[in-house]
């Protein structure tokens, strides 16, 4: 376990961990801290059912600050599904008009 990441979020009162590395942090380990970790995929994709228009917002922003290169919208969500986010993609495809 990163104790370094478990202690922060002990300190910031946080309900989640999220991380690419889930390995690092066992269920049985984060329990006891009523914390756990989630993969950001699964995080970013819950959010679309609290508030659909932030995370356009905060996809839009994210593809508007790739500058060197731009990136077009399909460039971006290949980028994202690349990188290990298929659910959050799946939803933002039928968004790219927006995005």
């Amino acid at each position: 376990m990163t104790r370094h990441v478990l202690a922060a979020a002990i300190h910031s009162s946080c309900d989640a961990i999220v991380t690419f590395n889930l390995a690092d942090f066992p269920p049985e380990s984060l329990a006891k801290y009523d914390i756990e970790a989630t993969h950001p995929d699964d995080f970013i994709f819950s959010q679309f059912g609290l508030n659909d228009a932030a995370v356009l917002t905060a996809a839009q922003r994210c593809r508007e600050r790739l500058t060197r290169p731009a990136r077009s919208v399909a460039e971006y969500l290949e980028t994202l599904e690349a990188q290990g986010l298929p659910k959050t993609v799946a939803e933002l495809r039928d968004y790219a008009g927006v995005i």
